[in-house]
């Protein structure tokens, strides 16, 4: 249940954050907000939330870029 209320509680920071990027117009979701709830309302907000939520990204999008511009050309050419 925790979960569900965290995610639910990062949800409601991403809708704040894309209001105070303007990113969006479209209308805010309606009703009430999970527990625990902060509004994000300047950018300051919005880089705080970003640094205690980071994106839980797939394991080898950790992993640093090993090839160069270069030598994904080459491999691109090569496959031909």
């Amino acid at each position: 249940m925790a979960n569900k209320v965290r995610g639910v509680r990062v949800l409601a920071g991403l809708e704040d954050a894309m209001y105070v990027l303007g990113m969006t117009d479209a209308p805010r979701a309606r009703g009430r907000k999970p527990k625990g709830y902060v509004p994000l309302n300047t950018i300051e907000d919005v880089v705080q939330f970003a640094i205690d939520n980071p994106p839980n990204l797939p394991e080898h999008a950790n992993r640093p870029l090993t090839l160069s511009w270069s030598n994904k050309l080459e491999a691109f050419h090569s496959q031909k």
